[in-house]
């Protein structure tokens, strides 16, 4: 998955070299397309801290929050 995201962050003009580029027919709102992951565990959810722009949680009440993650630093 690691390997997944960071294609997915390539700098301008850098590439994997595995195929055409796509040409844009109009001109985008943001220059990032943020990256969204659906993850559950605590290495998993690290690893979207990490990598990823926004975090959608599955199976997630923000009632238990606490009871599951406790003061994780990481987690804010």
């Amino acid at each position: 998955m690691k390997d997944e995201l960071s294609i997915c962050h390539l700098a301008d003009g850098e590439g994997t070299g595995l195929g055409k580029p796509l040409k844009l027919m109009c001109k985008p709102y943001r220059q990032d397309i943020p990256i969204a992951v659906a993850s559950i565990g605590p290495k998993n959810v690290e690893m979207t801290a990490e990598l990823a722009n926004l975090w959608q949680p599955i199976h997630f009440l923000p009632e238990k929050f606490h009871d599951v993650w406790g003061e994780c630093s990481s987690c804010r």
